[in-house]
């Protein structure tokens, strides 16, 4: 349970989700042009250690006047955990609960090293990488962006493609996420 939650607050995962690709473009592959963190996607499969779950885009919410996109974390176990994201002048926030504040999740402004922290304080991230590559059991990425996310002891690396989106994660070095060729 430890690990999910972590992954629901750090899920720079997450919301670059669904395999609609656009025409021609096959599983493994991004885009040359696309966004790093697309909100458009529908559905996607990922697995989470030795779990999975299924993110879907299943509306908007409201919170301080903005709208953000509703995602939808649904686990093997039946559980629900949800993500509210929206886009602003290159930049993804993700609006926290806890807080009921939004934190900065990507900008395309952002360059390598620059490092922030989450709006409660527990996470610091820091965009390490474009050119990074990634083997999972499905895909040979390349040209990937890297966020590494700090939470206590823990060294996440979060990696998303140029039109896919989050496409997979590394804790302190080992594979524990990627995404699946399944909805």
């Amino acid at each position: 349970m430890f690990f999910r939650g972590v992954f629901f607050l750090l899920t720079l995962s997450c919301p670059m989700l669904s395999f609609s690709q656009q025409e021609g473009q096959g599983f493994c592959e991004g885009l040359k042009r696309g966004n790093y963190f697309p909100l458009d996607i529908k559905s996607k499969k990922i697995v989470w250690y030795e779990t999975y779950y299924y993110e879907r885009l299943i509306g908007t919410k409201i919170f301080n006047d903005k709208t953000y996109f509703e995602f939808e974390q649904e686990w093997k176990e039946g559980q629900k955990d949800y993500l509210f994201l929206r886009e602003e002048d290159d930049v993804v926030f993700q609006y926290e609960e806890c807080c009921q504040e939004e934190t900065v999740r990507f900008g395309n402004k952002i360059r390598k090293e620059s490092a922030w922290v989450s709006i409660s304080g527990e996470f610091e991230y820091k965009l390490k990488s474009d050119k990074q590559k990634l083997k999972t059991p499905y895909c040979e990425y390349k040209d990937l962006m890297v966020i590494e996310a700090k939470y206590k002891n823990n060294i996440f690396e979060f990696y998303y493609q140029r039109g896919l989106g989050y496409i997979g994660a590394k804790e302190n070095g080992k594979l524990i996420s990627f995404i699946v060729p399944e909805i």
